[in-house]
């Protein structure tokens, strides 16, 4: 009685029903979301997953893209109160702050659009963070720019690696 009440908590919840099998046995069950919920779901929930899985997939190319043109990667996603840095590398002995844009349409212009002012000021902001965290003051560095299209299978259409969008 006591497990089976708690789970009979959990059952008067809208969305999970306590159901008996044919053994006897007790299952919590989820209920099918209703149409406007499943619909709320798809247009909230799934483009987020969709853009990480996009923005995943980006990093992964540039930083295969990167180690081709003989970059070596230090650091992805290099998180800090200020925000994040998608990929650090060393391209020979200069310190290379990646930011990568990827696009699966042109609904949103080219991905090089997607570098504003803004967050080149906040990138340049994050690498001079980075740099004072690891104690590498006289070294030279740069903002690099990653910008991949691709279609609507995830196939690489177009791939781009802009050096010194950012000089210091």
């Amino acid at each position: 009685p006591g497990a089976l009440s708690k789970y009979l908590r959990w059952a008067h919840a809208p969305d999970v029903t306590l159901r008996a099998s044919r053994s006897g046995r007790h299952a919590l069950v989820p209920e099918p979301l209703s149409k406007v919920a499943q619909s709320r779901y798809n247009r909230f929930m799934t483009p987020t997953d969709s853009r990480q899985r996009t923005g995943r997939l980006g990093e992964d190319l540039a930083c295969r893209a990167l180690e081709k043109r003989g970059y070596q990667i230090v650091a992805r996603n290099w998180r800090c109160v200020g925000g994040e840095i998608d990929i650090i590398a060393l391209d020979g002995d200069c310190y290379a702050f990646v930011e990568v844009k990827t696009r699966r349409s042109r609904r949103a212009g080219l991905p090089e659009y997607g570098l504003t002012e803004d967050k080149a000021q906040r990138l340049l902001s994050l690498a001079e963070m980075y740099l004072g965290e690891q104690g590498l003051d006289r070294v030279s560095w740069r903002l690099d720019l990653v910008a991949i299209e691709l279609d609507h299978r995830g196939a690489v259409q177009r791939l781009s690696v802009i050096p010194g969008v950012g000089v210091s």
